[in-house]
């Protein structure tokens, strides 16, 4: 009838509701944290924009007083000497990425699947991935603390049958433990972000497998393949940190990382999700949707006291 209005692709409010979708995804994802965003791994970074394509991102730190400082305050005493807060102000370089899906309007006519939701839901992971890979990527260029095997201290000394250890886990978990790394706040536990070969051979080990037969099975339930040592083991699948051909014989070396609490800054800024669904002037018939996000992303290590991770380098037995 005249004067009825439908939702239709060609609507603002449907671009908008494809934007609320995407942005809804993220949020959901980001405040659960993926295999290297941990919730409370990551410090937040202010974003100040620059010329042409720079940016920089800003964030401050605020470091402990020292310990053993105060003094007794009894009848006559002095006060104390007043001391300032150390305040460490980071910044780091901020960079545009982005990414575009593309449907067929015939694709969407003849596919039984929602093609629209699955184009967005797709675009939103692909976002929180990106942000997941900045703090990846810093990890992944750092040195290891430990390695598997006997007396092995160097990547390219590594070989078959250097893996990964119950152990292993222990040393990396004291040692953060000894530099005042405080856990993850969201469960009191670090984070453990290894490969699942690197896992397997973790879940072989007899000081391992003596110990978790005691464990909650409620862990298995929670996207964690289990609690151990003070720390969350996760699996990352495929992108697990692998340095291929870096060991001995060229075997790939594997990386497990240990996060703590505030181990990296990092930050995602001016993020905007953009459908172009109505018809163009390239596009005149409306026969292809597009579906793209672009913002800036940057992130650097937090080393102003300690550094807050530990990388364990081994081969897995089925590398």
């Amino acid at each position: 009838m005249a004067g009825d209005t439908y939702l239709t692709t060609n609507t603002t409010n449907f671009s908008d509701t494809v934007v609320a979708t995407v942005l809804k995804q993220v949020q959901v994802t980001l405040r659960g944290g993926l295999a290297f965003t941990p919730p409370g791994s990551i410090i937040p970074a202010v974003f100040s924009p620059g010329t042409g394509q720079s940016g920089t991102f800003i964030a401050a730190e605020y470091g402990d007083v020292p310990e053993g400082g105060a003094v007794i305050l009894e009848t006559g005493d002095s006060d104390p000497v007043v001391e300032s807060m150390a305040v460490n102000v980071v910044t780091f370089d901020a960079h545009p990425y982005g990414r575009t899906v593309g449907v067929e309007k015939t694709a969407q006519e003849r596919s039984p699947h929602n093609l629209i939701g699955i184009a967005a839901e797709k675009i939103a992971h692909d976002i929180l991935v990106s942000v997941d890979n900045i703090p990846r990527t810093l990890y992944a260029a750092q040195a290891p603390v430990l390695f598997g095997g006997a007396s092995k201290s160097s990547i390219g000394s590594l070989a078959v049958g250097d893996k990964m250890t119950a152990g292993l886990l222990k040393d990396a978990v004291a040692l953060l433990r000894a530099t005042n790394v405080a856990p993850l706040t969201v469960n009191g536990r670090y984070s453990f972000v290894a490969s699942p070969l690197m896992i397997r051979d973790l879940q072989e080990d007899t000081t391992y497998r003596e110990e978790m037969q005691f464990a909650d099975p409620k862990t298995f339930l929670t996207g964690q393949v289990g609690v151990y040592a003070g720390c969350s083991i996760i699996d990352p699948g495929s992108r697990a940190i692998v340095k291929g051909g870096a060991g001995s014989g060229s075997v790939d070396v594997y990386y497990g990382c240990l996060i703590g609490q505030a181990a990296c800054f990092a930050a995602l800024a001016g993020l905007k999700v953009i459908p172009v669904i109505a018809p163009d002037h390239s596009d005149p018939l409306g026969r292809r949707s597009l579906f793209s996000w672009r913002g800036w992303l940057g992130g650097v290590l937090n080393t102003i006291q300690t550094e807050r991770f530990i990388n364990i380098a081994c081969v897995p037995s089925l590398a």
